[in-house]
């Protein structure tokens, strides 16, 4: 099943989701990848707070992956709401 996800909010739930479906405590998933329990806690409940490394490593785990995707062109801003931002060509 894919999520999309829009904020991090958003992350923190679905990693804890994900890590209470396969029965985990943030204990075990913490040793799992180098972090304690009390670091993991805090990454759940502020996930704007994570490295790229540490998604990662949550990610394999917790088993799922993380995918970079072109979005819809309906989801895209345009030109006159992206403020002068160029869009990534995918």
């Amino acid at each position: 099943m894919h999520r999309l996800l829009a904020t991090p909010y958003q992350l923190g739930l679905q990693l804890r989701s994900l890590r209470r479906a396969r029965n985990l405590t943030q204990a075990e998933v913490g040793r799992r990848i180098g972090l304690s329990q009390k670091r993991l806690s805090v990454l759940e409940r502020h996930p704007e707070r994570l490295s790229i490394a540490q998604l990662l490593s949550l990610a394999g785990a917790l088993g799922f992956d993380v995918v970079i995707q072109p979005r819809s062109v309906a989801a895209q801003p345009t030109s006159a709401t992206s403020g002068g931002v160029a869009k990534p060509e995918w």
